[in-house]
């Protein structure tokens, strides 16, 4: 079954033109072209089922952030993969506490876009080589840096999981544990990094050099 896929921004040539290079991608059916935030929600309302959007970080009358607030709200299956040209801290920052799983640059090539896409479409979370240069700097993870901590390997093996934002039942498939020792791992691990939210241990493992490389 292919992925129903709807892409996003304001500028008509990179729609026609990233238009045309996804009509390439065999597992890929593209149902859709919007020019803003507020478009996507119209045809959300009125057309076919859509996976996956594709859109630029900004746009006009309501940016890709926003946009992104909205289909949590109202379309939580949707996942989002935003495109940038530029290497905005905050705004990176902004979009996935927003809940966007893919973050590539504008400058991405079919290759690396095709691999995004489908590792969205398979639950994971996927960011380009730029953007986790920001999500590891420094100045992204200066407030509430927290110090490292002793952990087994096994709690290193399901945080790795965590980051890539798997669920319990998928952590303990590949891992081949019970479920029910997933969510010991993972209490231990919110008690030894002092954290209460998967974000936060997120946050922890990029910090600490151990956010799973794609």
């Amino acid at each position: 079954m292919s992925i129903k896929l709807l892409l996003a921004d304001d500028h008509p040539i990179f729609v026609e033109s990233l238009s045309m290079l996804l009509s390439t991608i065999e597992e890929i059916e593209l149902v859709g072209t919007a020019n803003n935030g507020l478009e996507v929600l119209k045809k959300l309302a009125y057309q076919e089922p859509v996976d996956i959007i594709v859109c630029d970080y900004m746009m006009p009358e309501m940016d890709g952030v926003q946009l992104t607030f909205r289909l949590k709200e109202n379309y939580p299956h949707i996942k989002i993969l935003m495109l940038t040209s530029r290497e905005d801290t905050e705004g990176i920052r902004s979009a996935i506490q927003a809940g966007v799983k893919g973050f590539v640059s504008k400058k991405t090539n079919k290759a690396e876009l095709q691999k995004a896409i489908m590792c969205l479409q398979m639950g994971l979370t996927y960011y380009s080589e730029e953007v986790m240069k920001i999500l590891a700097s420094k100045e992204f993870s200066s407030t509430e840096e927290t110090a490292p901590v002793a952990l087994t390997s096994r709690e290193i093996d399901v945080l790795k999981l965590i980051a890539q934002e798997l669920s319990g039942m998928q952590i303990a498939d590949k891992l081949h544990i019970s479920h029910h020792t997933v969510e010991s791992h993972r209490k231990s691990l919110f008690r030894k990094i002092g954290v209460n939210s998967t974000y936060a241990l997120i946050k922890y493992a990029m910090q600490h050099g151990i956010y799973p490389q794609n």
